[in-house]
């Protein structure tokens, strides 16, 4: 254990966002090993150094500020009130974050039985993944991944392809008979660009569907989707394009937008990019602007409209998962998504609210070792998460 002042240098240094990556390895260290007895010191050390950096500086202690860390990606919770007990447990989360947005490996202190290599080779993502399940007009299926460019299949006079990794429809010659449609699936894990018969690219997150044409004919181009797909639509004011998911109805002439309608999720959600989409579901129905966002709760059967981050929506896009104000329920069912695990959660947990980021590439053990400094206690048996409160 390092002695007072030690201590209180590295705490000094950690709150201005000055220590090094050996500086905050031993930090963590000290509090991972502290004794019953060190730890009401350092809480004490806590409330002192805090409170005289702030009359130092200036500004008063908000008690839900997030603490300062270097901008890596970041798994932090926001409460509105924190014993000590909390307080060390969120400064030893805060360091752990840090030093994995650094790449460190780190050992804390936990409840959890050590996971096994097998089971952690079996669960860690890599940002390579890329893929899907085509399935055609007959019935049959083509699992899809990353690969050479190549043909897929022939349906009609509409040729699929996989081009730069992603799935292309290529339309030779025009249909006006009754078209086939392909389901286009995602499994928990997994991502996919497809480029519609129009030309219209659509990006499926995790455990998403589209089900849509191999050729648009008639006076709408209609898909049907599910989980959350982000669109870029080909003008066309001739036909219209309609995205019907759940029980919505988004209609579009040439636009970007999102659409999240996970079976598992509270709400549906559009989120206009660019351009203008006509939102409708139920009796709710909502043109809406540039950065707006539709909301249509499935219980009470009501809809809004907000202003949307679009940052935060479009993370998954880039690769990464954006916290922003997520509560622990939602935070589980985007886990159960990326990490293709079941989540299984016992007893009630205190409900929280995140801040941060997460990257795909980040293995499910460093989110879980995160948590768990945080009182969440989470004990992963193969693809089963099990979830409680300490």
């Amino acid at each position: 254990m390092l002695n007072t002042e030690e201590f209180k240098i590295l705490y000094e240094k950690f709150l201005r966002n000055e220590c090094s990556e050996a500086e905050l390895q031993v930090f963590i260290d000290a509090m991972a090993s502290a004794s019953a007895a060190e730890q009401n010191e350092v809480y004490q050390l806590f409330d002192q150094t805090w409170e005289g950096m702030a009359t130092a500086e200036g500004p008063q202690r908000q008690t839900e500020a997030p603490l300062p860390v270097p901008e890596q990606p970041q798994l932090q919770i926001v409460e509105k009130s924190r014993g000590k007990k909390q307080l060390f447990q969120w400064v030893a989360a805060a360091c752990l974050v840090v030093l994995l947005g650094a790449g460190l490996s780190l050992w804390l202190r936990s409840s959890k039985a050590p996971v096994q290599p097998e089971a952690e080779a079996q669960i860690r993502l890599s940002p390579e993944s890329n893929r899907s399940t085509l399935t055609l007009a007959d019935g049959s299926s083509v699992v899809l991944g990353n690969g050479a460019d190549t043909s897929m299949a022939v349906q009609g006079h509409t040729e699929v392809l996989r081009i730069n990794n992603g799935l292309v429809y290529k339309v030779t010659e025009n249909d006006h008979a009754a078209t086939a449609y392909n389901v286009l699936t995602t499994p928990r894990g997994g991502q996919y660009k497809l480029t519609l018969p129009d030309g219209s690219n659509a990006w499926l997150n995790a455990a998403a569907s589209i089900r849509f044409p191999v050729q648009f004919t008639g006076a709408s181009r209609e898909v049907e989707v599910s989980g959350e797909v982000y669109f870029e639509v080909q003008k066309n004011p001739d036909m219209p394009f309609v995205v019907h998911a759940g029980p919505s109805r988004t209609e579009v002439l040439g636009t970007h937008f999102d659409v999240k309608a996970y079976a598992d999720e509270p709400s549906v959600n559009v989120t206009l990019a660019e351009g203008s989409v006509r939102f409708s579901s139920g009796g709710f129905k909502e043109v809406l602007k540039p950065n707006q966002q539709a909301r249509f709760d499935k219980q009470s059967g009501t809809g809004t409209v907000q202003e949307a981050d679009m940052a935060t929506v479009m993370a998954w896009t880039r690769g990464e998962l954006s916290l922003s104000g997520m509560d622990l329920d939602a935070l589980m069912r985007e886990i159960s998504r990326w990490y293709d695990v079941d989540v299984e959660i016992k007893g009630t947990l205190q409900q929280r609210q995140f801040q941060g980021t997460l990257k795909r590439n980040v293995s499910l053990q460093d989110v879980l070792a995160a948590l768990d400094a945080n009182g969440v206690d989470t004990k992963l048996e193969g693809r089963k998460l099990i979830v409680s409160a300490k």
